[in-house]
């Protein structure tokens, strides 16, 4: 090839580079200057070949992000069958317009329409594709059809449908709704007015034409109620009300409205109207009836009553007998009657209701419902018993009718009944108002009853007002009695004239009355933890014949004190109970010391245990000053005293046999007295269920009251006890009885002091026995603080409550605060001590204990 013709290729090419050159910075310019979103992908790899910004603007991506997807990335996993099918489903060029929705980079969803064309790109089979955004518009059209739903339900649920008239074509459209309401087929409608006002009926025709040229005439507007005759003959009530649109000349062009069925509303104004006129003619006989009621209300006792209701009966509804029957207990044998008979009938007065309750009276009270009877209806009713049936007793009864008496909680009291009226047979008017009359009897009488309730109950309460005011001067005067005579020697020892003689019989005076004054605290507390039902049992197999002879030999002593003989006639094979050994033991210990108590010197006591079945029953029987038979009801009760005067014989607060008797029920049993009267002694006889199954075990059970072992004198030594009590008697006296067991005592007045010394002592004390209630900060307080030590900072350190709090929340509340153990007040010295020795590791302690 010459040079020219090498010059010319050369030219030519730089020209067509040119030229592309051109194209493609055209391509690029309108590509970009396009607002919508615009894309080309690869038709068989559908991955993005090229993107305009726009795209890139509004699906939050930078180009190398766009281009490195393919049209699967922004479509939801349900398109993409749609999408194979779009894309075979045509080889022309064209596409129509398709909806999608596409994901955009932050995870929305958008709807789209999306035009595309099929093209050549760089050499590649490739789709040009432009987006259009409809999400707004979906949504716009979604909320559209929700608002046309809700509208749509409203009108159905209000019954009411809209219609539009046109004026100038006469043409009329509505609801399908409506054409239900006129009783046409939905779609049946042909859209003319005089279709329509043919279906208005005719008495009401030239009203509905004259409110509507009202309406256009004047420019008000359109609201007018009528009937509609159905094509089924049924007549609708309908309220119509509409609008007339005008032109820009004024003239009605269009006239839009609802209608709404109103036929339940006008049969409730029609049937009020009808009661009202009802009302009206019976103005007479309801006054009647307020002065009746009056009189009803205001009598003050059942035969009152009766009586105002027989005689209001008769002259209200005008008939020859009423007779209000008001039964006893349910017997109709037993009926307190009231008659109310005219001049004629007076023969009836001598008229006696069937004995055996077979009659009608009976049907009417057990049904509940009232019942009318005509003349024949009551000569062949079944049930009939009385009236007419011995020829010529009475004059023939032309009608009859009764009302039961109901009470609020639906038990009948009685009935109200009529026979023979003036005129006629007896009416649904006549029966409504008996059973209104008979509704007013209910109510007073059983607020009569109420009344006599209450006053009873007012008296009943006032007697154990009584009782409890009595009980509680018995309580100050036992409470004082030990008092009186603890403080007494208390003061002759302090005193300096006295002998060792006079010193034991002192401490042996105090020691025997603060025992008492504890079993008069225990006694107290058992009451109140039965009342509020917090009393525990712990129960487990017992045999009762070991628990009786422990209670018994606890008690030998005082009985040979009082030369009594006390006598067991046990049966140690009698079977084995359920229970709790320490309260059935507090049982049988009541029972017995009861007994020795009320039997005079030289007397008998004897207990016996034998198995009854299906029962082990424990006897109590002595020879003392007995039972008053009027007392017997009462002698297991709460507050009760058979003698609780001044110049009674014998102390205690009577509250011990109460305490058998919550004790028994709790264990399944049942106890009672028996005594031939007074001197002549008493029995009481305990029943306790057996076991189901005899345990494998015989061997006797251990008195739960055996406590701890008796610790030895050095049993606490070289222990370093910490004492907090506010009270300096209380904290000398803890101090003094377990230094005496050989511990090292250190006493604190506080809390804030007690902390103090645990924590900054360099030796640490080993227990810590505390107080509850103490001012500034109580013991619970001291023991959270402690338990949040460190343990090299006695954070660990073993802990009794010692407090005269002692329920069992009060127990409970000790432990969950830290304490090791709940000791209340008093305490006998070696069972501090053993406590004590207890918590530090130093002393076993047996089971059944009242520590907790």
């Amino acid at each position: 090839m010459d040079e020219a013709t090498t010059n010319t290729l050369r030219m030519r090419l730089e020209e067509v580079e040119a030229e592309l050159r051109g194209s493609e910075q055209r391509y690029r310019h309108l590509f970009e200057a396009n607002p919508h979103p615009m894309w080309i992908f690869d038709v068989e790899t559908l991955g993005f070949l090229d993107v305009n910004e726009a795209a890139l603007r509004h699906y939050g991506y930078s180009r190398a992000e766009f281009l490195s997807l393919t049209l699967r990335d922004i479509l939801t996993p349900d398109q993409l069958p749609a999408l194979l099918g779009w894309l075979t489903e045509s080889q022309t060029d064209h596409r129509p317009d398709s909806e999608w929705r596409h994901r955009r980079k932050d995870s929305s969803l958008i709807d789209v329409e999306v035009a595309s064309q099929v093209i050549s790109f760089r050499g590649r089979d490739a789709r040009l594709a432009m987006i259009n955004d409809v999400t707004e518009r979906k949504r716009a059209e979604a909320a559209l059809r929700e608002s046309e739903e809700r509208l749509r339900l409203a009108l159905s649920a209000a019954s009411m449908n809209i219609w539009d008239w046109n004026l100038r074509t006469q043409r009329v459209t509505w609801s399908e709704d409506l054409e239900l309401q006129l009783g046409m087929s939905p779609g049946t409608f042909d859209g003319r007015y005089e279709t329509f006002l043919a279906l208005v009926h005719p008495e009401d025709r030239a009203y509905v034409r004259n409110s509507v040229s009202k309406a256009i005439a004047e420019r008000s507007s359109y609201r007018v109620e009528f009937r509609l005759l159905r094509p089924d003959g049924t007549v609708r009530w309908t309220a119509a009300s509409g609008k007339v649109i005008y032109d820009e000349q004024g003239n009605a062009v269009r006239m839009l409205g609802t209608d709404r069925d109103i036929t339940a509303r006008k049969q409730v104004e029609a049937e009020r109207e009808r009661l009202l006129a009802h009302e009206r003619s019976q103005a007479g006989a309801l006054q009647k009836l307020a002065e009746a009621s009056l009189a009803i209300n205001s009598a003050l006792a059942l035969d009152d009553v009766l009586r105002l209701m027989t005689e209001a009966a008769r002259e209200l509804i005008g008939a020859h007998q009423a007779v209000t029957s008001l039964t006893v207990g349910g017997d109709w044998a037993q009926a307190i009657t009231a008659v109310s008979l005219s001049d004629k009938y007076a023969a009836w007065r001598d008229y006696d209701q069937p004995p055996d309750g077979s009659g009608i009276y009976s049907l009417v009270c057990q049904t509940g419902q009232p019942m009318r009877l005509t003349q024949a209806e009551l000569e062949a009713h079944p049930a009939w018993r009385g009236f007419g049936a011995e020829a010529g007793k009475h004059p023939p009864l032309r009608g009859w009718m009764a009302v039961p008496l109901t009470a609020h909680d639906g038990h009948n009291l009685g009935l109200i009944q009529l026979s023979d009226k003036y005129t006629g047979e007896f009416t649904s008017d006549d029966e409504a108002i008996l059973v209104q009359l008979a509704q007013l009897a209910s109510t007073t009488i059983e607020n009569i009853r109420l009344y006599q309730r209450e006053q009873a109950a007012r008296e009943a309460a006032e007697a154990a007002t009584r009782a409890k005011d009595e009980f509680l001067a018995l309580v100050s005067h036992e409470l004082r009695t030990p008092l009186n005579a603890m403080l007494g020697w208390a003061r002759i020892l302090r005193d300096g004239k006295r002998n060792e003689a006079t010193i034991a019989r002192a401490i042996e005076i105090i020691e025997r009355n603060a025992t008492t004054q504890m079993q008069l605290i225990e006694d107290l507390l058992d009451v109140s933890r039965i009342i509020t039902g917090k009393l525990r049992l712990n129960v487990q197999p017992v045999e009762p014949a070991g628990v009786v002879r422990t209670a018994c030999e606890l008690l030998r002593p005082a009985a040979e004190a009082r030369q009594i003989e006390l006598n067991l006639k046990l049966d140690p094979g009698a079977g084995i109970i359920t229970g709790d050994p320490d309260r059935l033991q507090q049982i049988v210990w009541n029972l017995v010391s009861n007994a020795i108590k009320f039997t005079e010197p030289g007397g008998r006591v004897e207990v016996g245990l034998e198995r009854v079945d299906p029962n082990i029953r424990i006897t109590v029987r002595d020879t003392g000053q007995g039972i008053a038979p009027e007392f017997l009801p009462f002698l297991f009760e709460r507050f009760r005293q058979a003698d609780a005067s001044a110049s009674r014989r014998q102390g205690g607060l009577g509250l011990g046999l109460a305490l058998v008797r919550h004790l028994v029920e709790l264990h399944g049993g049942t106890v009672r007295a028996e005594s031939p009267g007074e001197g002549q002694g008493a029995t009481f006889i305990v029943n306790l269920p057996l076991r189901a199954v005899r345990p494998q075990s015989n061997n006797s059970h251990e008195s739960a009251l055996t406590g701890y072992r008796r610790p030895q004198a050095q049993l606490l030594e070289n222990l370093r006890v910490l004492v907090v009590d506010d009270e300096e008697d209380a904290r000398t006296l803890v101090s003094t009885v377990l230094r005496q067991y050989g511990a090292q005592v250190t006493a604190a007045a506080s809390a804030a002091e007690a902390f103090a010394a645990l924590t900054s002592a360099q030796e640490r004390p080993d227990v810590l026995v505390s107080d509850i209630s103490m001012p500034e900060e109580d013991g619970y307080s001291l023991m959270k603080k402690i338990r949040e030590t460190a343990p090299e900072n006695g954070g660990l350190i073993p802990a009794v409550a010692l407090t005269a709090y002692g329920r069992v929340e009060d127990r409970l509340r000790a432990l969950a605060a830290g304490f090791q153990m709940h000791v209340p007040k008093p305490v006998e010295p070696e069972e501090l001590a053993a406590v004590v020795a207890s918590v530090a590791g130093r002393f076993e302690r047996n089971t059944g204990s009242r520590f907790g």
